[in-house]
């Protein structure tokens, strides 16, 4: 694994698929949006295959159907020399993710 050079250097990180469920969420914010979850899907693996050949040593975790967001892991940890700090996400619906977090190698 590499190691950071400064502290704005990625070096580890935790990325989780695109659940079938955000569909509906998004539908919840405006009853006229559309989500191609296809190319959701697709635009979110050019940005794993992106953190990959930046070196990013990746944990992948499967979608979680309950928990809509579940792609969007980049601000329920922060990572530094093996010591993961969890966050307390603002939103309720979005608390149970945190859990996930603390089954994954870091």
């Amino acid at each position: 694994m590499a190691k950071p050079t400064n502290a704005f250097d990625y070096v580890t990180g935790i990325v989780s698929r695109i659940p079938e469920s955000m569909k509906s969420v998004v539908k919840k914010y405006d009853v006229n949006a559309e989500l191609d979850i296809d190319k959701a899907r697709r635009q979110h693996e050019k940005y794993i295959h992106t953190l990959r050949k930046l070196r990013v040593d990746l944990s992948e975790m499967d979608s979680d159907e309950d928990h809509p967001y579940c792609c969007f892991m980049d601000d329920l940890a922060v990572v530094r020399d093996g010591i993961a700090v969890l966050t307390r996400p603002g939103d309720p619906c979005r608390r149970g993710e945190v859990s996930c977090c603390l089954v994954t190698r870091v």
